[in-house]
């Protein structure tokens, strides 16, 4: 057995995945390994080096070494807040950033941050499926409407009700019958 020296390696944190690399990619780095930070967990590591923390899912564990105790706490609030992000509700917030307001607010009035810090992908996911729910939202309102009305007026109302609806700018369409 021949103990491992430690490499320098350049890591990435995008759509919720950790990518490791031998040097940054933009000077020809290549690849290394990659993980899935859903469900992951980051903890401090007790190791023979200062600043050592640990990143864990069901498959991978990395145990990764930064160059101080700030870029450390960094690192791992980062991938905290990545791994603790709900997919389709990407505002939610994380332990961390969930501690940080009740020590700036206290407990009793530690509230939700607003979805204005979003990284270009979580954005364009919260802008669908918020655009989906006000559309399904305005098509029940609609239904609602009709539904108090005379079956004989209702074909007379409907146009007018659905044409003030707002169609998203982009939907899902299921290519099957609701009852499959």
């Amino acid at each position: 057995y021949k103990p491992k020296r430690w490499k320098s390696r350049y890591f990435e944190i995008e759509e919720r995945m950790l990518y490791c690399y031998n040097f940054q990619p933009k000077y020809g780095g290549q690849l290394r390994r990659a993980m899935p930070l859903e469900g992951a967990t980051v903890e401090v590591f007790e190791g023979k080096y200062p600043f050592m923390f640990v990143v864990k899912n069901h498959h991978f564990e990395y145990i990764i070494r930064a160059k101080s105790e700030k870029e450390m706490l960094l690192w791992m609030k980062l991938l905290r807040g990545e791994s603790e992000a709900n997919a389709l509700i990407p505002h939610i917030l994380s332990t961390d950033e969930m501690f940080k307001e009740k020590e700036d607010k206290g407990d009793d009035e530690t509230k939700r941050s607003s979805p204005n810090t979003l990284t270009p992908s979580q954005e364009a996911r919260y802008e669908f499926f918020r655009n989906e729910r006000d559309f399904v939202a305005a098509v029940c309102d609609v239904a609602e409407v009709l539904r108090f009305r005379e079956p004989s007026d209702r074909k007379k109302v409907a146009p007018g009700l659905v044409s003030d609806i707002k169609l998203p700018p982009c939907g899902y369409v299921p290519l099957c019958k609701s009852t499959d």
